[in-house]
């Protein structure tokens, strides 16, 4: 492996749009990288950014057609795709191909198949596929995962996920190449509570509708509820919509024989404010990279930990496959308003 020295990477981001963004910032304060490239569609876009930082002699702009340059070049270690979901498959497999360690967001590709035919590329070349669930680095995630985990509440008995967008985040041209509301948005929270649950559902119910004309006219849904039953007796239950008028609604609970965890909303302030009228207290965020701040960065640092060897992959390409599985299930269920057996 190309490294500066023990401890860093050298690494490639491809794609400088608004999650581009939030990756590159994280990449650039963690002491274990190197950031050599960014690989743009519009290389202006990018230019802009690294002018912005003051890095314009130290960072190399690429266009996406001239990316082989990246391929080819032996220290870099590792790619990070944050492109457009239609792109992700070809940057992936080149990237494996060229023996380098790969950060993506989701979906991987746009088939199950072809997801799996990736994990095989990657297994043959020895180099890590890390499929970016950012939720399991969450702080307050991860505390309720380890709460379980040292039984405080007993074996669980349901988990409840809330997950609500505000409406206009992304465009209807995203949305059209985007795979659908199960595989683009659905998915993490289908990943969250397999691994909250510590198990995958035998079967699903799926109930989905778009209230908004817009998604009903690319075949696609704005509001979800999902019923997972689980091997020993747990109950998952997912509420999702991209139609949130009042914020980016991020809630999780837990129920068991012992108690309760849950995980509130974050929001702008602490400050609770008593009056006549009554409480009023801070709004909660409207953006995924503000709620998910600290997850972005603590997934990032994992990734660069597997790439050294300091640390196993906890997103696994079982994890990813599965979490695919079930999203397809949702999408038949949702289709068929019928339970669905799944199988892996």
């Amino acid at each position: 492996m190309a490294q500066t020295n023990d401890v860093k990477i050298t690494i490639a981001i491809f794609g400088m749009g608004r999650m581009g963004k939030i990756h590159f910032q994280n990449a650039l304060i963690n002491a274990q990288i190197v950031v050599k490239y960014i690989v743009e569609a519009i290389p202006e876009v990018a230019e802009k950014v690294t002018k912005m930082y003051q890095l314009e002699d130290k960072i190399q702009v690429v266009s996406l057609d001239d990316a082989d340059i990246v391929y080819k070049d032996k220290c870099v270690d590792a790619v990070m795709v944050i492109t457009p979901a239609f792109t992700h498959h070809d940057i992936i497999e080149k990237a494996l191909k060229a023996g380098k360690a790969v950060f993506s967001e989701k979906p991987l590709a746009p088939t199950l198949a072809a997801v799996e035919a990736l994990y095989e590329l990657a297994d043959s070349a020895n180099k890590p596929l890390f499929c970016a669930f950012n939720r399991r680095w969450d702080p307050q995630l991860r505390s309720i995962h380890n709460s379980i985990k040292g039984g405080d509440i007993g074996n669980i008995r349901m988990v409840k996920s809330c997950s609500r967008d505000p409406p206009g985040l992304s465009s209807m041209e995203y949305h059209r190449t985007s795979g659908g509301i199960f595989l683009d948005m659905v998915i993490h929270d289908i990943d969250m509570v397999c691994w909250l649950a510590g198990e995958t559902p035998t079967t699903l119910t799926c109930t989905a509708h778009a209230h908004d004309d817009s998604f009903k006219e690319i075949g696609d849904y704005d509001t979800v509820a999902i019923m997972m039953n689980f091997p020993s007796g747990c109950t998952g239950l997912i509420d999702t919509s991209r139609c949130c008028n009042y914020g980016y609604d991020q809630r999780v609970e837990i129920h068991g024989p012992g108690g309760m965890l849950q995980s509130e909303n974050l929001r702008e302030t602490a400050l609770h404010t008593w009056t006549g009228e009554g409480m009023r207290v801070g709004q909660i965020p409207f953006l995924a990279p503000i709620r998910y701040k600290e997850a972005y960065k603590l997934e990032l640092d994992h990734f660069v930990n597997v790439v050294l060897g300091k640390e196993t992959s906890e997103v696994t390409s079982k994890c990813t496959i599965n979490a695919i599985k079930i999203a397809l299930a949702c999408d038949e269920s949702a289709k068929t308003n019928q339970p669905v057996t799944l199988q892996y």
